[in-house]
């Protein structure tokens, strides 16, 4: 079963990308990390899902904690279009402390689980990521792990071009 932490979010975000998540018990869709029995394994990068000729040239790129320097210009893109537009009317902590403590999440969720990133790159340059890890079943009578998405990031001027539903794909692949 493939779980986003933020159901507001992953409800649009799937409504949107026609991706059918589901984020309870059920029959666990494919996933990065393949079930093979009741452990999960890691699946090769080439086996990772590859864009349709509506969509720009992407490259999928897939990894562990070496892959978070990458991602740095991607969260503070986020960071910035939020900040652009209102902060949805929260408190903010300012630009230079977002980064910090969110690689240090990060960190901790690769110290933590079983964890993966998958970096798309448009024309060489990184335009948007995905970040999960297996984590515990939703229900407590279904012995079976889950993959929760951490992260779906993009930059604001490759948004509706087929790459956040490619990171998905790619999630659940």
């Amino acid at each position: 079963v493939v779980a986003a932490r933020d159901s507001r979010c992953s409800t649009e975000v799937c409504r949107r990308a026609a991706i059918p998540l589901t984020c309870g018990p059920g029959p666990a869709p494919p996933g990065l990390l393949r079930r093979l029995g009741d452990t999960l394994s890691p699946m090769r990068e080439d086996d990772l899902p590859t864009n349709s000729s509506a969509q720009p040239e992407v490259e999928l790129k897939m990894g562990g904690i070496e892959l978070l320097p990458i991602v740095q210009p991607l969260w503070e893109a986020l960071y910035d279009h939020h900040h652009e537009n209102g902060d949805a009317g929260l408190a903010v902590r300012p630009r230079e402390e977002s980064w910090p403590l969110r690689f240090a999440h990060y960190e901790q969720i690769f110290k933590d689980h079983t964890a993966f990133a998958i970096v798309a790159h448009t024309a060489g340059v990184p335009s948007g990521y995905a970040l999960a890890y297996e984590d515990d079943a939703i229900d407590e009578d279904d012995e079976r792990s889950i993959v929760t998405i951490e992260s779906l990031v993009l930059l604001p001027e490759t948004r509706g071009q087929g790459i956040g539903t490619l990171l998905l794909a790619a999630v659940e692949t």
